[in-house]
């Protein structure tokens, strides 16, 4: 999804930018929101496994 943009960038321009990112964005965001609210302590690693992993932490079961 990352390379989406970059790749319609040397393809289409900067509309193929803009496309990229309308088709990336939502599910980047997606996964960033996840299904359920973040785990409570620091958010930066939790988005990080949310973004790379696809799933929260262990043991965030609710």
């Amino acid at each position: 999804a990352l390379a989406l943009p970059a790749w319609l960038a040397r393809r289409r321009g900067t509309s193929g930018v803009l496309l990229g990112l309308a088709v990336a964005g939502p599910m980047l965001a997606k996964r960033l929101a996840g299904n359920r609210p973040l785990p409570p302590g620091p958010r930066l690693p939790a988005l990080f496994r949310r973004l790379l992993l696809d799933q929260d932490p262990p043991g965030h079961d609710r």
